[in-house]
């Protein structure tokens, strides 16, 4: 991760990403300067730029902005935490990237519904209602959400 002082600027972000970073393949990841404890990553998805920042493990939370010709189109803002205590936070999270992966070339800004990996199933259910999406992301192991 870059250390704040080499951050590189919005402007600078923009211009040096290609389609396939992100998710789909390598991110450009920084510290976010006026939250440090803030994970970034940025990408493009066709025309579109996307910015998605989070922390946590255990319990985590993050924000995921569209721009589209640098004006910000849709905003989502998520949270979660792991049930099940036993589970090393990082296997789930390897988990999660591969669903929001196969999700990749969908409208939608999560991952796959139904995305299955060995024994872990991602479930993502959402609806729209008045121009606002609510939706909940689920991971099970052998049929035991976790």
């Amino acid at each position: 991760m870059a250390k704040p002082s080499s951050l590189p600027t919005s402007n600078a972000m923009v211009e040096n990403m290609t389609k396939g970073q992100g998710y789909e393949y390598k991110p450009i990841k920084y510290a976010d300067p006026l939250l440090p404890w803030f994970k970034v990553i940025t990408y493009k998805k066709g025309k579109d730029t996307i910015v998605d920042r989070y922390t946590g493990n255990e319990g985590y939370a993050g924000q995921t902005i569209t721009f589209r010709k640098g004006k910000p189109v849709s905003a989502l803002n998520y949270y979660g935490i792991i049930l099940d205590k036993k589970w090393n936070w990082n296997e789930i999270f390897e988990f999660l990237k591969e669903a929001l992966r196969a999700n990749r070339n969908k409208k939608i800004q999560r991952g796959l519904d139904g995305f299955r990996s060995g024994d872990f199933l991602y479930t993502n259910q959402s609806n729209e209602k008045r121009g606002f999406l609510e939706g909940e992301e689920k991971v099970y192991h052998k049929k035991k959400l976790i």
